[in-house]
């Protein structure tokens, strides 16, 4: 249930900045093609409110407040921009068909504003995520040096619930991600690194515990990974996806390899 509510309170936050983005895009490009300050008369709140009825379940059904888009990149900025094109040829085709008594709404609407309109919202909405996942990537980089250290093998979906979850529980310091997809090697989640496996036999930045979550991996797999990783004699939590995010099987590293994976 955490979890939802961590999902849910990221897409709120983004809905509401999206919203007030959608108004201040409004007004500005209203003042800079009227050539002067303007007031925010009812037509501007209409007009805001429409185009915010329109623009946030366009972005929602684009997945833009999905929790689980872990890398703000060149896809995510695609979704925005098709997101505010549809909103534009919607609101551009309402004000073609505008009546006499919503004219005086949609005298804000014509191609100039709707296009300047677009301009700034675009920008706007794009430097606001990359500022919230800036702020989110400097928050994790803050070491808790009183918690104990763990990885995470796995930077899927599994991977980020299980890092939301101890984000909540304050109960480790988690370090890095280790995934074997070489596309994702070199990127982040949160601000911490996603690195090969070869980082834990390296012997850099060894953590004291690895969360196991590639609940999608074969038992050959994920046998195989256990192996390696209780032979370089570190801690190794296996979480059990299929029945509950926190039922976990602890793997003790004190006896041979064969023994503990049965």
């Amino acid at each position: 249930m955490k979890i939802n509510i961590n999902y849910y309170w990221g897409a709120v936050v983004k809905i509401v900045a999206d919203t007030a983005l959608i108004f201040i895009a409004v007004y500005l490009s209203a003042c800079i093609i009227s050539e002067d300050l303007i007031a925010y008369n009812k037509s501007l709140i209409t007009l805001s409110t429409l185009t915010a009825l329109v623009q946030i379940p366009i972005f929602y059904f684009l997945k833009c407040y999905s929790e689980i888009s872990k890398y703000f990149e060149l896809r995510n900025v695609f979704s925005i921009f098709f997101g505010i094109l549809i909103n534009f040829i919607i609101l551009f085709l309402l004000s073609m068909v505008a009546t006499d008594e919503t004219k005086v709404v949609f005298r804000y609407m014509s191609f100039a504003n709707l296009f300047l309109f677009s301009f700034i919202f675009f920008f706007s909405a794009v430097f606001f995520r990359i500022l919230l996942k800036s702020f989110q990537n400097f928050k994790n980089l803050l070491p808790n040096n009183n918690l104990e250290s763990c990885a995470i093998y796995g930077a899927g979906s599994s991977g980020v619930s299980l890092l939301n979850s101890i984000k909540i529980s304050k109960s480790y310091n988690v370090k890095y991600f280790i995934d074997d997809d070489v596309s994702k090697i070199g990127r982040t989640i949160s601000g911490l690194k996603i690195h090969a496996s070869q980082i834990l036999e390296s012997r850099k930045e060894i953590p004291s515990t690895v969360f196991l979550s590639i609940p999608s991996a074969s038992s050959f797999k994920a046998r195989i990974i256990k192996e390696k990783i209780l032979k370089l004699n570190i801690k190794l939590i296996n979480i059990d996806l299929g029945d509950s995010l926190f039922k976990k099987k602890i793997l003790t590293s004190t006896l041979p390899a064969d023994n503990k994976l049965s």
